[in-house]
């Protein structure tokens, strides 16, 4: 199996300080990489995606989740881009019932 260079990119609709905890699995290690990412903004207040970058990747499942620790109605996305083509989109808006939760898991083809 020819190695794939993966990135997953995370994204918020927050207008400004947003934080999210992000868990993802390392089959080079197997280990569960988690912990809280802030998102950071430009000067003109516009978010800038958190991006994990797995080069060469040479497995054939992605396993992970990201979810903001409160109610806030903004939104959570991931994009998952394999050899930089979008292979996999999921969404996920936050209520006061429910934390914006995503899961990225994805089986790559071929």
């Amino acid at each position: 199996k020819d190695p794939k260079n993966v990135k997953i990119i995370i994204s918020t609709n927050a207008p400004d300080f947003d934080e999210i905890i992000v868990s993802y699995h390392d089959f080079d290690t197997n280990e569960d990489i988690y912990g809280p990412r802030q998102f950071t903004y430009d000067s003109s207040g516009n978010q800038q995606p958190i991006i994990i970058s797995l080069p060469e990747y040479s497995y054939n499942e992605i396993l992970g989740n990201a979810y903001r620790n409160n109610g806030l109605p903004y939104s959570l996305n991931a994009k998952i881009f394999i050899d930089d083509v979008l292979e996999f989109e999921v969404e996920s808006i936050g209520s006061t019932e429910a934390y914006a939760t995503i899961f990225f898991d994805y089986t790559i083809k071929n």
